[in-house]
């Protein structure tokens, strides 16, 4: 990121993800269980929708900690990778992807200006890891405004 800029083109969003096998929450305790009655797990990533502005660079950091003690989770064997797609389930090359880094707990995710020059007005994308176990830890919807200026 350019130093001193300070505008909307630079997120940081934190995120908790489970990363504690397994990778469920049990929602039995909201109320008692009636006889007979089943119990849901779930595993779904982190909703985060993401609404950004054609052939802007995009930042973003997601800090990842263990969601039963609030710990910094270890990364140290984690490759991350950030897809853009028109829609989930779709096969074949991405729209775009991110390039991924990771410092120690956090991951930054950045969407380059060309990547996002060529986008559609809506999409989605997901962030996972691989420690070789897969957890997309987010995932959502884009929504890409049109720009004006054009270098």
């Amino acid at each position: 990121m350019t130093a001193g800029l300070t505008s909307v083109a630079a997120l940081e969003r934190s995120v908790n993800a489970a990363l504690a096998a397994p990778k469920v929450s049990a929602m039995s305790s909201v109320a008692p269980l009636a006889a007979g009655a089943c119990t849901v797990l779930v595993s779904t990533p982190e909703c985060v929708n993401l609404a950004l502005y054609r052939g802007d660079d995009f930042y973003i950091d997601i800090t990842v900690t263990y969601q039963d003690s609030g710990d910094p989770a270890d990364l140290s064997n984690a490759l991350a990778t950030a897809m853009i797609r028109a829609r989930a389930g779709d096969q074949g090359a991405p729209l775009a992807s991110f390039a991924a880094t990771i410092e120690g707990n956090v991951i930054h995710l950045h969407l380059t200006s060309t990547a996002s020059a060529g986008l559609p007005t809506s999409a989605v994308w997901d962030c996972q890891i691989a420690t070789p176990d897969v957890t997309t830890l987010v995932a959502g919807t884009i929504t890409t405004t049109p720009d004006v200026t054009h270098p």
